[in-house]
């Protein structure tokens, strides 16, 4: 069974066109069977970009939780210093007006309590320093272990650059080989050049697809917003309905007392 280079439809043995793109059949066409070398250097490499993924990724989401956590825990420790500090401050206060009522002094109570103030500024500002600076030695550590795991895999990929060197730097992340490897386990490419010709069409086709998604969802956002327009167009006008209709009713209400009044008057 042999496959179309251009589109990846299956192809007869005795067809000279693709049934279905109209692509010719080039003497050079895969064979039924792959080509067991660029098989298996392929599936060597697949291998490679999805260890060398695993190193980046694990690196990623253990830095960004630590970011989180380094966040949180800054955020909950200043917090609880701070009403820590403030509880002292109003016992502070509470003393500074004892003596200052005491002393019946006003200007005492502004001195001491302007103190007050100060310090408890200067106690804010280092004891969150203090906090902050433990908080970074706790993400440092953290930062050390992810930048080893990115090491870890660009190690794996310098250690194999004869192996890889078939396939450009461009294309060297696992979705790539992982496609190209599939094109070639199903008899679809047989060359390398083939490989990268059509991963950049696919690549081109899930772009324009993905547009095409984005679009939808813009269209049926916009087609939301407009029947909730109507929506509240016509509940607005069934409002303004039943107020006109209210209004008629209090007209045609008054008109009649007033007739009434008139026939009593005459």
């Amino acid at each position: 069974m042999a496959f179309c280079t251009k589109c990846g439809a299956e192809i007869k043995g005795t067809e000279q066109f693709c049934p279905s793109c109209g692509a010719a059949v080039s003497p050079d066409s895969p064979s039924d069977r792959p080509d067991e070398n660029l098989l298996s250097k392929m599936s060597y490499a697949d291998s490679i970009m999805n260890a060398a993924d695993v190193c980046y990724q694990n690196a990623d989401q253990t830095y960004n939780s630590a970011v989180y956590a380094r966040n949180q825990d800054y955020a909950k420790k200043t917090s609880h210093s701070n009403f820590i500090h403030g509880m002292f401050f109003t016992i502070f206060c509470v003393l500074i007006i004892v003596i200052s009522g005491a002393a019946n002094n006003a200007l005492l109570f502004l001195i001491l309590l302007a103190i007050g103030i100060f310090v408890l500024v200067c106690i804010n500002a280092s004891s969150n320093k203090i906090i902050k600076e433990k908080c970074d030695a706790e993400f440092a550590k953290t930062a050390d272990f992810c930048n080893a795991k990115v090491a870890e895999g660009q190690k794996l990929l310098a250690d194999n650059l004869d192996r890889l060197a078939f396939i450009p730097m461009d294309y060297w992340y696992p979705m790539a080989t992982g496609y190209m490897l599939h094109m070639i386990q199903t008899n679809r490419a047989n060359t390398i050049n083939q490989l990268l010709q059509m991963y950049d069409e696919q690549l081109h086709r899930w772009k324009i697809e993905n547009a095409q998604a984005q679009m939808v969802e813009l269209q049926r956002q916009q087609t939301d917003s407009l029947n909730g327009i109507r929506t509240s167009s016509a509940i607005s006008a069934a409002a303004n309905a039943a107020n006109v209709a209210v209004n008629s009713a209090n007209l045609a209400v008054n008109s009649a007392n007033l007739a009434a009044h008139l026939i009593h008057w005459l």
